[in-house]
C-alpha cells in the first residue's frame, strides 16, 4: 500500500549561532509515506538530498547533488550545517514522493552579535491546513500573534500582517488579500465582520527587528490556517420572533417573513436575498387538516400570506411553518395563531438592545448566565390609549397539565425587575432566575389590555446552560509575591455541548474592591495548566484572596467557578524600590521587551503585577512615614477597609520631623511615580477593541492609579484619554457581548476614575520631584514677588523662614497653578467618560433596572427610572452614610411624559478635579463629593426645572 507524507515539520533548535558554529534544524514526520525523498536546500550553496529509495529522487534542481550529499533519511532527526559568512539564510526542505508533497522554509540570521531572530508564534492558530481554524463569515476575526526577542542590546522591531487566499484541494495560494483597510502594525490583527468571503485563507505575522543592529536582518514569520464558513439563515415569522401570537373574528394576520428574516453574512441594510420556498399550515396537532378558512395558500409560495380570521375559528389554534431559502442554506420559522373572541391588540415581544440572544424559529436562544431585558410593543395601539401590561413567565415541566409551570410572584422577586414589576412595559429577567429553575425551555407572556380589548402574545426561550464545572485549583496556596509566574492554576475536567472558547482569572478579595484580573486563556480544551503571577493580598484580610475562574463557551454563557483562596505576602519594600529604580534607568528591561513585543495581554497582566507591587510599598509608606510631611499622609483616605488605619491622616507631627527623611520619602515616590507614568504611556499605545480587551486594560488603569498621589499631570490626561476611547467601545459594542461583561468593564472604568479625580483634586499641593523640576521651566517661576506682604493667594510665602524655603513654595505655588489647569481638563474628561458610561447603561437596561459599582476612590449607582417616579424621590450613592439628595414632590421635567425613561447616576468620590477652584475653598481637605447626573432617552443630559 502507497502511503502519502503527513505531519511534515523542520523547526529550528538552536538560535544564536555564529559563523562556522553547527546550526541544528529538527525534522519530524508524523508519516514518512512510501519511497518519500527530502531536499534540503541550506541556502548558502550546499544542497543534500535524504532517502531510503534514492533512484526515487529526480528532482532536476537537485540533480548534481554530489553522492558525499546523498544519505539515508530512516533515523532522520535532526539537519546540522556550518555556515562561513553573517548574514540571512533561508533553508528550504521539501519531502516528496509519487502522491504528496510538503515544502517548509526555515530563515535565520547568523551573527556574532548578542542577537537572533525573534520567536513568532499565532496563538490558537493552526498550521494544518486540514484542520483549520473556523469562523462565520459573519464573525470579527481576531488573530493575536506572540513573539519573544531574542536581542540583548535593542527591542525595537516592526510588525505587519499579510494574508492569503488557499485552494483546499492543493493548499497552494490562489491569490492576496487586500488589508489596507485594517491596523496591520500591532501584533493582533482585527478584521470586521464580513471582510473575508467564505473560503480557505493563511495569514501571516511577521517580525522585523530594527535595522541598527546591523547589515544582519533578524525576522521571523508564523502563520495560521483559518476558515470562514457561511453564517446561517434567521429565519423570523413575525417582528421580534413571537411564538404565540392572538387574532380575533374578522381582524387579519399578515405573515411576511423576508421583512424581518436575516442573513448574518450580508449587511443589514441591503437586500438579502432570501426567497420563501414552501408553506405549511394546520391545526395544531392533527396534521390532517389545512388553513383554507384562513384564506391560506396551499399551492403556491407566495412571499407572503394574508390570513383572515373567521368567527367559526374561534377556539382554534393553528401551526404555521415558513421555509426559507438562500443558496443551499435552509431555514424553517414557526408561529401558533390562537384565534380568540373579542378584537386583541395587535402585540409582539422584542428582546431589548443589548441582550444577548439568538433567534429561534419559535422564539429564542439565551443564555442562562446572563440577564435577558423585554419589551412588549403594540403595533395598531393610540398612542393616547390607556395600556396596561402583565408578564408571566412559565417553566417547562412535564408534570403540569400542558407542560408549563407558571412561575409566582415569589418565584419573581429578586428575579424579573421593572419599573411597576410584572405590569410593566419592559422587563428584565436576571440570570438568577435562568439558574433556580435550571430549565432549558421557558415561555414569557405578556397580556396587553386597552379600552378595545386585550391580548397576549409569546415567545419561547431556549435556555443555553454554560459550561459544566470540573475542578480549578491554585498552588501554591501560600507564598511572597514575586514578579515571576510563580502560582499554577490547574484546570480540569471542564466540558461544554457549544465548545468552550475563553477561561477568565480574577484575583478578588471584597465587595469594595474590583475584581483584579489576573489572566484570560483562549482554548477549547476542558484541561490545562497555566502560569501565572498574583498580586498582593490586603493586609486586612491576613493577605489572602479568592481566585475565580469565569468559563465562556461559544455563545457567550458563562459560568463562575472559585479556585480556593490563597495568601500572597508582600515582598520587602527594599526589593520593590530596586525594581522601580531598575525600571526606571534600564532602557533594556525585561518590562520593556514586553511592550515590543507588543502582545495586548501579556502587556495588561504583566504592568498590573507591577503596579500592585507599588502599591504595596506605596501603603507601608503611610506607616514608615508617618508624622512626617509627605504626600501620602495627606492623600485622602480611600473606602473600605484598605485605609481603615491610618496613623498621620491629614497630620504631621513637627517633633518627627526630619527634612532628609521627607527628601527620602520624596524621592522614593519620585521613582514610583516615573514607573506608572512609563506604564500608563505605555499601556495608552495598546490596542483594545474587544470588550475582553478593555477590561483587561481598565483593569491595569484601575490598579495603576489606586494611589493618586503618584500619578503626575501626564499620566492623568493619559488615563482619561485612554478611559474616553474605551468607554466610547462600550456604548456601541457587538451584539454577543453580554452586558454582564460591559459591566465589568464599567466597574474598572469607575475604579479608574476615581483615581484619576484623586489624583486630580491632590497632586496640585503634592507635586513629585520630577513635576516641581519642570515647574522650573515655567514661564511664570521666573516672576518671584518679593513684597513682604503676599496676596492671599500666594499666602503660603509668608511663612518662608529663608529664600531658600520661600523659592520651594514658589515652586510649589507654579505646580499648582500648572495642575489647576490639568484638573479643568481632567474634570471634562471625567464627565464625558460618565456621560458615556450611562449611555452604555441605558442601552441595554430597562426602567426599574439598577446597577451599583463600589470601587476604591468612588462609588457609583446607575439606575434607569422614569419621570413620575422621580418626583419625590431620594437619592443615595451606594454603601454611603451621607449624601442623601430629596427630591422634591414637583414636577420636575414640564416638557417630559410622565413615563418618559431617564437615567439617573449618583457618584460619591473621595477628590474632586475642582480643589483649586475659587468655588472650593472652604472645603475641608478629606471632604467627599457627590455628583449627579439625569439622562433622558436620547442620553441627553437634563436640567432640573421648577423647583419649589
Amino acid at each position: 500500500m502507497y502511503e502519502l507524507i503527513e505531519g511534515f515539520q523542520v523547526v529550528e533548535a538552536n538560535s544564536k549561532v555564529k559563523a562556522f558554529e553547527q546550526k541544528l534544524l529538527n525534522i519530524s514526520f508524523t508519516r514518512v509515506g512510501t519511497d518519500t525523498c527530502v531536499y534540503v536546500d541550506y541556502g548558502d550553496g550546499s544542497k543534500f538530498i535524504y532517502s531510503d529509495s534514492m533512484i526515487e529522487c529526480t528532482e532536476l534542481a537537485f540533480s548534481t547533488v554530489a553522492a558525499s550529499n546523498r544519505l539515508p533519511l530512516t533515523g532522520l532527526t535532526q539537519l546540522s550545517h556550518s555556515y562561513s559568512s553573517d548574514r540571512l539564510y533561508d533553508v528550504i526542505v521539501t519531502a516528496k514522493n509519487a502522491h504528496s508533497s510538503f515544502t517548509v522554509s526555515v530563515s535565520f540570521s547568523i551573527t556574532g552579535l548578542d542577537c537572533s531572530k525573534p520567536s513568532v508564534s499565532i496563538s490558537e492558530g493552526s498550521t494544518v491546513f486540514t484542520s483549520p481554524v473556523t469562523f462565520k463569515k459573519s464573525d470579527i476575526i481576531r488573530v493575536r500573534g506572540l513573539s519573544v526577542i531574542s536581542c540583548a542590546d535593542n527591542y525595537q522591531n516592526t510588525k505587519s500582517w499579510r494574508a492569503e487566499m488557499i485552494d483546499p484541494q492543493t493548499n497552494t495560494a490562489t491569490g492576496t488579500v487586500s488589508l489596507a483597510d485594517v491596523d496591520t502594525t500591532k501584533a493582533e490583527l482585527n478584521l470586521p465582520s464580513r471582510f473575508l468571503d467564505t473560503g480557505l485563507y493563511k495569514v501571516y505575522y511577521k517580525m522585523v527587528m530594527d535595522e541598527a543592529l546591523g547589515s544582519v536582518k533578524f525576522e521571523a514569520e508564523a502563520f495560521t490556517y483559518i476558515q470562514v464558513s457561511q453564517s446561517a439563515l434567521i429565519g423570523v415569522m413575525l417582528r421580534g420572533g413571537v411564538s404565540t401570537v392572538e387574532r380575533g373574528s374578522g381582524q387579519t394576520l399578515t405573515l411576511a417573513p423576508l421583512d424581518f428574516s436575516t442573513d448574518p453574512d450580508v449587511d443589514s441594510t441591503v437586500a438579502q436575498g432570501i426567497t420563501v420556498s414552501g408553506w405549511l399550515c394546520h391545526e395544531a396537532g392533527d396534521k390532517t387538516t389545512d388553513c383554507s378558512a384562513l384564506g391560506f395558500d396551499h399551492t403556491n409560495t407566495p412571499s407572503s400570506q394574508s390570513l383572515s380570521v373567521p368567527g367559526p375559528s374561534v377556539g382554534k389554534t393553528y401551526q404555521i411553518t415558513a421555509t426559507l431559502t438562500k443558496d443551499s442554506r435552509t431555514v424553517e420559522t414557526m408561529v401558533f395563531l390562537n384565534v380568540v373572541s373579542g378584537t386583541p391588540p395587535f402585540i409582539y415581544i422584542m428582546p431589548a438592545v443589548g441582550s444577548v440572544y439568538y433567534q429561534q424559529s419559535d422564539g429564542f436562544k439565551v443564555l442562562q448566565s446572563s440577564r435577558l431585558a423585554l419589551d412588549c410593543i403594540c403595533e395598531n395601539c393610540n398612542p393616547t390609549d390607556s395600556m396596561a401590561y402583565l408578564w408571566e413567565v412559565y417553566s417547562s415541566d412535564y408534570r403540569w397539565p400542558d407542560g408549563w409551570r407558571l412561575l409566582s410572584a415569589e418565584d419573581m422577586v429578586d428575579r424579573v425587575f421593572g419599573i411597576d414589576g410584572e405590569k410593566s412595559k419592559q422587563i428584565s429577567i436576571q440570570d438568577n432566575l435562568f439558574e433556580v429553575f435550571d430549565s432549558t425551555l421557558m415561555k414569557v407572556e405578556c397580556k396587553l389590555t386597552t379600552s378595545s380589548g386585550s391580548g397576549t402574545v409569546s415567545t419561547r426561550l431556549e435556555v443555553n446552560k454554560p459550561p459544566v464545572p470540573g475542578t480549578c485549583t491554585v498552588s501554591p496556596t501560600e507564598r511572597q509575591i514575586t514578579d515571576e509566574a510563580a502560582w499554577t492554576i490547574t484546570v480540569d475536567g471542564w466540558t461544554d455541548v457549544d465548545r468552550i472558547e475563553e477561561y477568565q482569572f480574577f484575583s478578588h478579595t471584597d465587595d469594595d474592591t474590583v475584581d483584579r484580573q489576573i489572566t484570560s486563556i483562549e482554548t477549547s480544551s476542558g484541561s490545562f495548566k497555566q502560569a501565572v503571577k498574583l498580586s498582593e493580598g490586603p493586609e486586612y484580610l491576613q493577605y489572602q484572596q479568592e481566585i475565580i475562574v469565569k468559563v465562556r463557551d461559544s455563545l457567550q454563557a458563562t459560568k463562575t467557578f472559585s479556585c480556593g483562596t490563597i495568601k500572597v505576602t508582600p515582598l520587602p519594600q527594599t526589593e520593590i524600590r530596586a525594581l522601580a529604580k531598575e525600571i526606571t534607568t534600564n532602557g533594556l528591561h525585561t518590562l520593556k521587551r514586553i511592550f515590543a513585543e507588543g502582545d495586548q495581554k501579556t502587556c495588561s497582566e504583566t504592568s498590573t503585577n507591577i503596579v500592585s507591587l507599588l502599591n504595596s510599598d506605596s501603603k507601608r509608606t503611610r506607616s514608615e512615614y508617618a508624622g512626617q510631611k509627605v504626600a501620602s499622609n495627606f492623600a485622602n483616605s480611600m473606602y473600605g477597609a484598605i485605609d481603615a488605619n491610618r496613623p498621620s491622616y491629614m497630620q504631621t507631627n513637627p517633633e518627627l520631623y526630619q527634612a532628609e527623611v521627607e527628601h527620602t520619602m520624596e524621592t522614593e515616590r519620585n521613582d514610583r511615580a516615573a514607573v506608572r507614568k512609563q506604564l500608563i504611556a505605555d499601556m495608552s499605545l495598546l490596542e483594545a477593541n474587544s470588550v475582553v480587551a478593555i477590561q483587561q486594560v481598565s483593569s491595569f488603569f484601575a490598579e495603576a492609579v489606586l494611589y493618586g498621589d503618584e500619578i503626575d499631570q501626564d499620566s492623568q490626561l493619559t488615563v482619561m484619554d485612554s478611559l474616553g476611547n474605551m468607554t466610547l467601545l462600550l456604548t456601541n459594542p457587538p451584539e454577543d457581548v453580554p452586558s454582564e461583561y460591559l459591566e465589568v468593564a464599567m466597574e474598572n472604568g469607575v475604579a479608574a476614575i476615581g483615581g484619576i479625580m484623586d489624583a486630580a483634586g491632590n497632586n496640585g499641593l503634592q507635586g513629585t520631584l520630577s513635576e516641581l523640576e519642570a515647574a522650573t521651566t515655567d514661564a511664570d517661576w521666573g516672576e518671584y514677588d518679593t513684597d513682604m506682604d503676599s496676596s492671599a493667594e500666594n499666602e503660603e510665602l509668608n511663612a518662608a523662614a529663608d529664600f531658600a524655603e520661600a523659592l520651594k513654595i514658589h515652586t510649589a505655588l507654579v505646580h499648582k497653578k500648572r495642575q489647576a489647569k490639568t484638573a479643568e481638563l481632567v474634570r471634562k474628561k471625567v464627565s464625558q467618560a460618565l456621560d458615556m458610561q450611562a449611555m452604555s447603561f441605558s442601552r441595554y437596561s430597562v426602567p426599574g433596572q439598577t446597577l451599583v459599582m463600589n470601587t476604591r476612590k468612588m462609588k457609583m449607582k446607575m439606575e434607569k427610572t422614569d419621570a413620575k417616579t422621580l418626583q419625590g424621590g431620594t437619592l443615595t450613592p451606594p454603601n454611603s452614610n451621607g449624601g442623601e439628595v430629596v427630591l422634591p414632590n414637583t414636577t420636575l421635567f414640564s416638557s417630559m411624559a410622565a413615563d418618559s425613561p431617564v437615567v439617573v447616576t449618583i457618584a460619591q468620590a473621595t477628590n474632586h478635579p475642582l480643589k483649586y477652584s475659587t468655588i472650593a475653598q472652604g472645603i475641608a481637605p478629606e471632604s467627599n463629593f457627590i455628583m449627579i447626573n439625569l439622562y433622558d432617552e436620547q442620553n441627553s443630559k437634563m436640567s432640573v426645572k421648577n423647583l419649589p
